[in-house]
């Protein structure tokens, strides 16, 4: 339903007491999608108005419910913003539908428009957006594979790298590590297995996309032969070797491929095909068709905002714990080191995680990385940088463990997206 001037005044007062502008622009990016300053409004403009030319911009593009729904998220706590948005637009309360049930309906569209004569006017609108639905077919392909690449990287991040490292150190006095240090090994072998796989199903065209993850995964796969000489030979050295060659690869690929799927993410054009659908729903106006290819429009639409949003959240989260890793190597590990490094390194940070906690502040991770935050200030302040260290990482594993429910979300989504480049694979190979 269209909001009257006074509900959005009313909405405009509750976001502007509850929200600063860097707040507001960093949730509208993890929750929505787009950039609030590059996207959506001006920048310049008073904080009141640029709510309000918000919230006039996500209701025209149908994402105000969405936008909504995050806020109540992030302000549990406050009651008029609990109380009078639901009233407001009541559709906030309702269920939401699950992206299964999105993908469902998109390939119902494309199963219909797949099922009719050579002369049918669908059919002949899916001929003429032919380029187009190949495209998209081949994006979402690509996003896959890509996503594919980060989660053996993750996996070798996670349950490897650790391991490895610690087993190397100690394998020729205790037999146990000796077998640790092999079964990491043979991880190491299982992910180059899957990511040649992998790259082999990327575009042969051009030839730099293949040999770009070749190059990573030789590295990968040389580390993985050192491992194999350190447990024969029993030599730590070559162990630390092979794990010191693991993690350059960790701290250099996992943040590129990243980029990657943001980029593929942007490049699948989900409002093409909603457009497509629309198309088809005028043409099958006044039957039981319309709704189905109205259907296929609004879940395709709203599938692009859920995964532009989810892709962002990915891509701050892993930029975070990124640079929490790299902010090791700026910790003064003397007394008489300046710690002028670090203090330029952490300011930049902080105020990144900060931005992040001020999204939702009564979740329990808002306040265990806000209370980090805290004791790695106060800690600087006593010049003692190995509890500092300690901290820090806690709060690197608080971060990988949020980023890791991010990369799980993420990898569903995709898998389920990739239904949709199957079924248009499929329309396409019939039209």
């Amino acid at each position: 339903m269209a909001l009257t001037g006074e509900q959005f005044e009313k909405l405009r007062e509750l976001i502007v007491d509850s929200f600063d502008a860097d707040g507001l622009d960093e949730l509208v990016h993890i929750k929505v999608g787009p950039r609030m300053y590059e996207e959506l409004v001006a920048p310049g403009l008073p904080f009141n108005t640029t709510v309000y030319a918000l919230l006039t911009t996500l209701e025209q593009r149908g994402w105000l419910v969405k936008f909504l729904r995050a806020v109540l998220e992030a302000r549990p706590d406050k009651k008029e913003i609990q109380d009078e948005i639901p009233k407001i637009v009541p559709s906030v309360s309702e269920a939401t539908r699950s992206s299964v049930t999105e993908v469902s309906r998109v390939e119902n569209a494309v199963t219909n428009a797949g099922q009719r004569g050579e002369d049918d006017p669908i059919t002949q609108l899916m001929k003429k957006s032919g380029t187009m639905l190949e495209a998209i077919s081949n994006e979402i392909s690509l996003l896959g594979s890509y996503k594919t690449l980060h989660d053996a990287l993750h996996t070798l991040q996670v349950q490897i790298l650790g391991g490895l490292s610690v087993s190397a150190r100690k394998m020729r006095d205790d037999p146990d590590a000796l077998d640790d240090f092999g079964r990491c090994r043979v991880g190491m072998v299982n992910a180059v297995t899957t990511i040649r796989t992998t790259i082999s199903n990327l575009p042969a065209v051009p030839a730099s996309m293949r040999l770009l993850e070749e190059d990573w995964m030789m590295r990968l796969q040389l580390a993985a032969e050192i491992a194999r000489k350190a447990s024969t030979s029993v030599s730590p050295q070559l162990g630390r070797q092979s794990a010191q060659l693991l993690r350059r690869i960790l701290r250099q690929e996992p943040v590129r491929i990243d980029r990657y799927l943001r980029i593929t993410a942007e490049a699948i054009d989900l409002a093409s095909l909603a457009s497509i659908f629309t198309s088809a729903a005028d043409l099958s106006r006044g039957t039981p068709d319309e709704t189905q290819f109205l259907n296929g429009a609004n879940s395709t639409q709203q599938l692009s905002v859920n995964l532009r949003a989810l892709i962002n959240q990915h891509t701050c989260w892993q930029d975070i714990e990124n640079q929490l890793w790299e902010s090791e190597d700026y910790i003064p590990r003397t007394a008489t080191t300046d710690p002028g490094d670090f203090d330029a390194f952490w300011s930049s940070l902080k105020n990144k995680i900060l931005i992040l906690v001020a999204t939702e502040p009564q979740t329990n991770w808002a306040r265990n990385l806000s209370d980090a935050c805290d004791a790695i200030d106060a800690q600087r302040m006593a010049n003692d940088w190995i509890l500092l260290g300690k901290i820090q990482k806690g709060m690197r594993d608080e971060v990988v463990m949020l980023f890791f429910s991010i990369d799980a979300a993420l990898k569903k989504l995709a898998d389920e997206i990739r239904r949709i480049g199957d079924s248009l694979e499929k329309l396409l190979g019939t039209i």
